[in-house]
């Protein structure tokens, strides 16, 4: 089947005295609404000669004959008092930590082993991120037992209805308000928790209990209260002694009795009992929170309409409340304008809510749908794409059989065919003799290619020892420099000892090529010798050292003997001139 050109989701809600449902898509970036139903039950679940599997039964049949939905997303909400809703606040720890702490506080708050149950959850919006750390975070952790599971997806089960999320009724609530009451929540940088914003409290009223949710967009907290709209009918049935069904159409139509005032006097215990109950949660709520605040309350569900239950609620809880006749953010005018839609707007609280988490733009995006399900699901979807691929592969490799065949059925397969040449024996002797031939033309190639190397570094020795002719009289300039230049007596090398001689004796020049092989043989040969001399010149070096030491030493040690020595040389000096003066004085008088 071809994909549909905008693929919406159902949002499903199987409620005690009715089946509700709607679908919506995504048109231009807004939720639209294009399919509602509303599918009353003849008896309510909760009756004791109802059958609440074949009242589902009936209901989702009838659901499927009215609508398209057998190849959509369909996502369903539970009752709140079928599953466990938790929120706690972890201590700063990182990201990728944060599922072990959600496991072992799950581990806590869980009643159960966990392989019986169903768990989720899901960081709330507000949390701050510091060196890499989660701090003031809100998580909240949801589950269901895995039989209630089964027992939920039973009814879709028989009527062949995939389901693709479970989500629990307050928390579809929660999506539902969140999203067109409270904008979908601002930006999550800018809450503030020692300052929060203004909180809804929404009271949706079912049948046999009313969920409390009270949440800001960033903080949720919910409680179960088990008054719901079938205790105003059982208190008419005692007080006025009529039957159930009678009761509850009495009920419905309240201000069309016969007398409306004994109707509400009748049901007068119950609105005390569900204003008390809520007024009690209230300020539980309000003690464990102290900074939030309440702005409105919001009620939900076709009791609410129930005469005088919205002005009693209002005086009992001392607060505003909101006027809900229909979902702002909801577009889809053909549907929100229709009866079916307008009779029932406040019991579509849990649809809309679960369109917004299966189209992916709802704040909690939980689900307590079995893993392994959906892991088998997606392998269902991927099995169409495998066996494509798979025939694709086959016809490819079938395709190049043939062509292979084709060609080797051209040639006979042994040397007795009737056509010699067309044989293998003869194609593979053509492709040795010509393999042979390639071996024989790359060898003479790489005999050339070495003789044309040797030529090279052949021309190359020539051309390096002419450049080196031109060195000579520089050679002959350096060897003079370093001769002695005026010597007036001639010093015989043969006489005087290697060591002593203080000049360079140069008898002969000859020139010669020296590799480095050849003078690394040489200095082997005679390397004993020269180190040996060399070891002579630095022992007399070291000798000649420590004498100037021990002069130095000498002169320190007895500066003031020299000093004495060397007045005492001036004296005589001086005494020698005076003499010699007194001396030419007396030649010239004598004479």
């Amino acid at each position: 089947m071809a994909a549909k050109k905008n693929p919406g989701v159902w949002g499903v809600d199987i409620g005690q005295c009715a089946l509700k449902a709607m679908r919506c898509e995504m048109q231009d970036g807004e939720i639209v609404a294009t399919q509602v139903d509303y599918i009353e039950y003849p008896k309510i679940l909760s009756q004791p000669d109802a059958d609440p599997n074949a009242l589902i039964a009936d209901a989702l049949e009838q659901l499927r004959e009215r609508n398209d939905i057998d190849d959509e997303r369909v996502a369903v909400s539970v009752s709140g008092q079928a599953g466990l809703a938790k929120f706690f606040k972890p201590p700063p720890i990182e990201q990728k930590k944060l599922r072990d702490i959600v496991e072992f506080e799950a581990r806590q708050q869980i009643p159960f082993e966990l392989s019986e149950v169903v768990w989720d959850y899901q960081q709330m919006g507000g949390g701050t991120e510091l060196e890499g750390l989660i701090t003031e975070a809100e998580v909240g952790l949801f589950a269901m037992k895995r039989d209630q599971v089964v027992r939920e997806m039973q009814p879709f089960d028989n009527a062949e209805l995939k389901l693709d999320t479970i989500q629990l009724a307050p928390m579809a609530v929660y999506n539902s308000v969140t999203y067109d009451l409270l904008d979908n929540c601002p930006d999550p940088d800018a809450f503030d928790p020692d300052s929060p914003p203004a909180s809804y409290m929404v009271l949706s009223i079912g049948t046999e209990t009313t969920d409390m949710i009270v949440t800001n967009g960033f903080r949720v907290w919910h409680r179960s209260i088990p008054i719901g709209g079938n205790h105003f009918t059982r208190q008419m049935t005692q007080q006025l002694k009529l039957t159930f069904a009678k009761a509850e159409h009495l009920k419905r139509n309240a201000r069309d009795a016969p007398d409306p005032k004994r109707v509400f006097q009748a049901m007068r215990s119950v609105y005390d009992n569900l204003g008390t109950e809520v007024q009690r949660s209230l300020r539980f709520f309000e003690g464990i929170d102290r900074k939030a605040t309440i702005k409105g309350v919001v009620l939900l569900g076709n009791t609410a309409k129930l005469p005088g239950l919205r002005s009693f609620i209002g005086k009992k809880l001392e607060l505003e409340l909101v006027e809900l006749e229909t979902w702002n953010r909801l577009k889809g005018s053909s549907v929100t304008a229709s009866p079916t839609f307008r009779n029932n707007v406040l019991a579509y609280g849990n649809c809309y809510g679960l369109c917004l988490q299966a189209l992916g733009i709802a704040q909690l995006q939980t689900n307590l749908l079995p893993r392994e399900i959906l892991f088998d699901r997606l392998v269902d979807s991927k099995k169409p794409w495998v066996v494509a691929a798979i025939s694709l592969l086959l016809i490819s490799f079938t395709f190049n059989y043939f062509l292979n065949y084709a060609q080797w059925n051209k040639v006979a397969h042994d040397s007795t065919g009737s056509d010699p040449m067309g044989t293998w024996e003869n194609a593979i002797n053509s492709a040795e003799s010509t393999k042979e031939q390639s071996n024989s033309n790359k060898n003479a190639y790489d005999k050339s290619k070495k003789e044309f190397e040797n030529l090279i570094k052949f021309g190359n020795q020539l051309i390096g020892n002419g450049d080196r002719q031109v060195m000579w009289l520089e050679l002959i300039g350096a060897i003079n420099s370093v001769l002695p230049g005026e010597q007036t007596q001639w010093r015989d090398p043969d006489v005087i000892n290697f060591k002593d001689r203080p000049d360079f004796y140069i008898e002969a020049i000859d020139n010669a090529f020296f590799t480095e092989e050849d003078l690394t043989a040489w200095w082997e040969q005679h390397e004993e010798k020269y180190s040996a001399s060399l070891t002579e010149i630095d022992a007399d070096r070291q000798t000649w050292l420590e004498s100037i030491s021990r002069h130095a030493n000498f002169m320190q040690n007895n500066a003031g003997y020299v000093n004495i020595l060397s007045k005492y040389e001036v004296a005589r000096q001086q005494a020698v001139a005076q003499n010699a003066d007194n001396d030419g004085s007396g030649g010239g008088g004598g004479t």
